[in-house]
């Protein structure tokens, strides 16, 4: 009766407090917001349009690459890419195979390291996505050209982004053959005479060859700051000089989010009919729908006839397209709705250039089941800038759609300078975590385009509405837009002025129309009762929450998988007795520090077990996450236990390692290998007499890695962890589950979104299920704070809430039971 009495007295105490500083923090938030016009995001006190998308939230592991990034986010999908001309298919888990493979070459066989650039010279396929996910996850950068380009284009590309690598067909080689024998990789399987052909360049694989090639000894990776350069595309400035638009990991890690922020409908199957040497095509069809776990049907070069039976034999439901191939729809609509079945067609996605109200009513009335979405943006923004999401928003015709998640914008008068309010013309200035680093070696195009505080100046005429909907009214630049491809007037006219026979020349855009070509998706019958998720046909009972998504990457572990998700959270970790604090950035430094130093120093392995023995500490998700992204395992023991049960437990799990405390060391049999979890002095270090002291955690944390990161090869069905659970005989039994098994645990949070961004007391112990699963782990993956008691104490768990003495001031709003 007093353990319930004091229980309820402890929760309503708990409640009032978690009351009083969500009051706080509300008003505080209400204050702020009121200066923020609700319907467009426009604050009156900086004269900056906001974002009234879902917030944008980014990883707080600093050492992340974006395909990374990618390959953790899980999903539903089972079909990545779908080559329209031959039909050939690949799965996203082989997919992902092959991305590690080619990189695994690329490291391995050719020397490819951090920093180097290569080139993908090609038309569309789906070696595209692999050779850029695979280049990016070492580091290397990844640059494209334009296929249609001439050998002296591409040599002035060349000369300026110095690839030491390109990935190419035998037909377009030739055009290579300038750049002082450059080694190339064939993308595409080829006769011996065609590879012979390829004069004036250097073979020195095959793609398919890589990709099929089986992986061996440990995974060899440089290490990736999310602020290096990860990729080089190539854009005409207003100059109309050929410039390399500088993005970094951050950058495309922000692309990405942008879609977990604002998430496509779900079973989509794309048709791409962009270049993916273009911003749009490689952003948007082969990165942003890889990570959703779309199906993406690539089209190898573009026809009308190709898209439209494409359309057809594939049930795509989305078409990715620029405004001229609408109007060709527009323009054969009769031809094409006769000819072919395009009633799978329900989204068509235009980019590239600004639709005009008259084009999209134009297609409406001939498509009626099919919704418009714009989308605006530049090489420069990484696909941030506005996007229509909705058949709503849709109805706003002429409107390129409303501020993406994580932008802001200003409408910059030209004149003077000043900054403008809604419904008011000017220059659009655009603000994002996505936004590019600037120009490759050109300091002085980047002063030009983005100012001193990050703003990237768009060079479009724009205006903003009351409701937000940015409107595209001119450009600054001369450029002409044709196919979504950017052309500059002064290169052309300076091709042209030479001839003998032309006096002077003025290049003007001139549309050119091409000549016209449409399935159904099946629908589902449920068996199941909506109410309680039962099934009829099998007697069984479904969940009724949110789908669980998990990762196709199959060579993923728990820890890459926690560190990835999007989060705002600052603060990971808080020792409630002493007030130490460690952010998400630090958290993730040490474990990556800690991993290094098991690695290299200690000689752990992929499979080797390690024993934490430990009360609950800042130390212990440290540990336990540098340990699975080894691949080895962690086990943990109850501090209470006997010298006696600790040694059967020892005896079953066979541990390599042990971290523990000096106190705890004690139970340790003779011999075994420690790793001191505590600051001590060497007096108290010599009482551990019988145990092998290798090191202390906190130094390990502090220790900066050298050299590149050095992993074993770790599959989701390795083991990951193996908790003690004492079972109906009393017996303790090690309950054994995998990288898969911890995923989905942890993609559980991520899916339901829980208790994001808030501050957690945990009570229970690190040993346990409990407090290891959901506060050094499924907690990290969300964002949220925990404050860590050392041993559970009603007075210690209740100033938990507030840990004032040690000069933070927050409240908690979550606190772990345990019975």
């Amino acid at each position: 009766m007093l353990s319930n009495a004091l229980r309820h007295l402890n929760f309503r105490l708990c409640l009032r407090a978690a009351s009083s500083i969500l009051k706080k923090m509300a008003d505080s938030k209400r204050s702020s917001s009121s200066l923020i016009n609700p319907r467009n995001g426009f604050c009156v006190a900086n004269s900056t349009f906001y974002s009234k998308r879902n917030p944008l939230q980014l990883p707080a592991n600093t050492s992340l690459d974006v395909s990374t990034f990618m390959a953790s986010q899980a999903h539903c999908g089972t079909t990545a890419f779908i080559d329209a001309a031959t039909g050939h298919s690949i799965s996203f888990s082989n997919f992902w195979r092959a991305v590690d493979s080619v990189a695994d070459c690329l490291h391995h066989d050719i020397g490819i390291r951090r920093g180097d650039v290569v080139l993908i010279l090609a038309p569309n396929s789906i070696s595209i996505p692999v050779v850029s996910l695979a280049v990016m996850s070492l580091g290397a950068i990844v640059t494209t050209a334009n296929p249609l380009n001439t050998a002296g284009e591409i040599s002035r590309q060349i000369a300026d982004s110095k690839p030491k690598l390109a990935f190419t067909t035998p037909e377009l080689a030739p055009k290579l053959a300038a750049s002082d024998d450059m080694s190339v990789v064939l993308t595409e399987d080829e006769e011996e005479e065609r590879v012979k052909s390829t004069s004036g360049v250097r073979v020195v694989g095959v793609l398919t060859e890589m990709m099929k090639k089986e992986q061996s000894g440990p995974r060899v990776r440089d290490r990736v700051n999310q602020d290096e350069t990860a990729m080089l595309l190539y854009s005409s400035g207003t100059t109309g000089r050929s410039k390399g638009v500088d993005s970094s990991h951050r950058n495309l890690i922000a692309h990405i989010a942008r879609y977990i922020a604002e998430p496509l409908e779900p079973n989509q199957t794309f048709l791409c009919t962009v270049p993916m040497f273009h911003t749009y095509g490689l952003l948007i069809c082969a990165m942003a729908t890889v990570a959703l776990g779309s199906t993406v049907v690539i089209l190898r070069k573009f026809d009308l006839h190709d898209m439209l039976a494409a359309i057809e034999k594939y049930r795509a439901t989305t078409l990715v397209l620029a405004p001229p191939v609408l109007v060709a729809m527009i323009n054969g609509s009769d031809l094409i709705k006769t000819k072919y079945d395009l009633t799978s067609l329900k989204t068509v996605r235009s980019g590239g250039s600004p639709l005009s109200k008259e084009v999209t009513e134009s297609f409406l009335e001939k498509y009626s089941t099919v919704d418009i979405f714009q989308a605006y943006a530049l090489t420069e923004s990484n696909s941030a800038g506005a996007s229509i999401d909705s058949v709503e928003e849709s109805w706003r015709y002429g409107a390129v759609g409303k501020l993406s998640s994580g932008v802001e914008a200003m409408i910059v008068d030209l004149g003077s300078g000043r900054i403008l309010g809604e419904n008011k013309t000017g220059e659009l200035w655009l603000k994002s975590p996505a936004i590019a680093k600037g120009y490759f070696r050109n300091e002085e195009a980047t002063k030009e385009a983005f100012n001193s505080e990050g703003w990237l100046k768009t060079g479009d005429l724009c205006y903003i509405d009351h409701d937000g909907f940015i409107f595209v009214v001119d450009r600054l630049k001369e450029l002409i837009k044709y196919k979504a491809y950017q052309v500059p007037p002064a290169e052309l006219e300076a091709l042209l002025l030479p001839h003998p026979e032309i006096i002077d020349a003025a290049v003007i855009p001139e549309l050119h129309i091409h000549t016209p070509e449409r399935k159904m998706a099946d629908s589902q019958i449920s068996l199941i009762d909506p109410r309680s998720g039962f099934c009829k046909s099998n007697s069984t009972f479904y969940s009724k929450r949110q789908p669980l998504s998990l990762p196709p990457n199959l060579s993923l572990d728990v820890t890459t998988f926690i560190s990835s998700p999007p989060h705002r959270g600052t603060t990971a970790f808080i020792d409630a007795a002493t007030g130490q604090r460690l952010s998400f950035s630090d958290l993730w430094r040490a474990v990556d520090n800690v991993a290094d130093c098991l690695y290299h120093d200690v000689g752990i392995r992929r499979g080797d077990a390690v024993l934490i023995l430990s009360p609950n500490s800042i130390y212990i998700p440290v540990v336990c996450l540098s340990v699975m992204s080894l691949g080895a395992v962690v086990t943990t023991a109850n501090t209470l236990n006997t010298s006696g049960e600790i040694s059967k437990q020892i005896a079953d799990s066979n541990p390599t390692l042990v971290f523990t405390t000096l106190q705890l060391a004690l139970k340790l049999s003779a011999a075994i290998s420690v790793v001191i979890t505590e600051d001590e002095d060497d007096k108290r270090v010599e009482l551990t007499s019988g145990v092998r002291v290798v090191g202390f955690v906190s130094e390990m944390m502090k220790k900066e890695p050298s050299g590149q990161r050095v992993r074993d090869r770790v599959n989701q069905d390795d083991t990951a962890m193996m908790l003690y659970s004492s079972g109906t005989t009393g017996q303790s039994k090690g309950v054994i589950s995998s990288h898969r098994n911890l995923i989905a645990y942890v993609a559980r949070y991520i899916d339901d979104k829980w208790k994001r961004d808030e501050i957690f007391v945990c009570t229970v112990p690190m040993f346990h299920t409990f407090g290891l699963l959901a506060f050094a782990m499924g907690n990290v993956a969300s964002g949220s704070t925990v404050v860590i008691l050392r041993r559970f104490g009603l007075d210690d768990m209740m100033s938990g809430g507030k840990v004032q003495s040690h000069g933070s001031d927050f409240g908690s709003t979550g606190f772990g039971s345990y019975d």
